[in-house]
């Protein structure tokens, strides 16, 4: 891209952050809160890692969890052909980085 575009591309990140938080924020989760619950994801053999299911029964749904959620499956989803289960707590702090605490096992099936 030519530097000119390159040069709006920060003002339009802003902008869309504006506009999420503004459409989907009071659905975010709760700052400095401890959200129980569990995931399972897999890699594919194709190389696609996948969140299967995720249960935390006191989580709104949220863009927000959602984009974190696919961040962390993708970080720990490490071997194809794998599926695993993640049962602890998801937390997300003033600074809008999140935390998954907990243990992942594989699960045979």
């Amino acid at each position: 891209m030519s530097d000119f575009v390159n040069a709006f591309a920060p003002v339009e990140a802003a902008q869309a952050a504006r506009v999420r938080q503004a459409t989907f924020g009071h659905l975010s989760p709760s700052v400095r809160k401890k959200y129980h619950g569990s995931i399972v994801f897999t890699h594919t053999e194709c190389g696609q890692m996948i969140p299967i299911c995720s249960d935390f029964p006191k989580l709104p749904g949220s863009p927000v969890f959602d984009d974190h959620l696919c961040d962390f499956v993708a970080e720990k989803a490490v071997e194809a052909g794998k599926v695993y289960k993640f049962v602890g707590t998801y937390m997300l702090f003033k600074n809008g980085n999140p935390s998954f605490s907990g243990t992942i096992t594989e699960v045979v099936c």
